[in-house]
C-alpha cells in the first residue's frame, strides 16, 4: 500500500503528539512493508529523505508563494499543502492519504477533490 502523510510536525521539528504519532506511525507502516511518504513543511529548500527503503520524507519551503499575501497564515498553508500532493501525484498515486486535524490542514486538498480539480 502506498500511504501519503500530511503533517506540521516531524522530526526534527516536533510540537507535541502530532509529530510522535506520525513518527511511530510512519515507521511502523514502514516496517510492514508499506511504501510511506511524509509531506511536512520547512523553513530549508525542498528535498527528499530517504529514511529506509519504505520510509522517504518530502520538506518543502513553506511560503514564498503570492497567495501567503493575502490569505491567513493556516489557509495558506493548506493551500500550499495541497499544490505539493498534487505536484507529487504526477509521479505516483497514494492508496491513502493520512492528514493531520489540527489546523485545517487538509481543507483546500480536500475541496479541490470534491470540485473535481484533482
Amino acid at each position: 500500500m502506498n500511504v501519503w502523510i500530511l503533517t506540521t510536525e516531524y522530526p526534527p521539528f516536533f510540537g507535541g503528539g502530532i509529530g510522535t504519532y506520525v513518527y511511530h506511525a510512519s515507521n511502523m507502516l514502514a516496517e510492514a512493508g508499506h511504501n510511506v511518504t511524509v509531506f511536512i513543511k520547512s523553513p530549508e529548500e525542498d528535498k527528499i529523505e530517504k529514511i529506509n527503503r519504505c520510509l522517504k520524507v518530502y520538506r518543502f519551503r513553506e511560503g514564498g508563494r503570492n497567495y501567503y499575501k493575502y490569505m491567513g497564515y493556516g489557509a495558506a498553508l493548506s493551500y500550499q499543502y495541497a499544490e505539493k500532493v498534487i505536484e507529487h501525484l504526477e509521479e505516483e498515486t497514494p492508496d491513502i492519504i493520512e492528514v493531520q486535524d489540527f489546523e485545517g490542514l487538509g481543507y483546500f486538498l480536500f475541496q479541490k477533490r470534491l470540485t473535481g480539480e484533482k
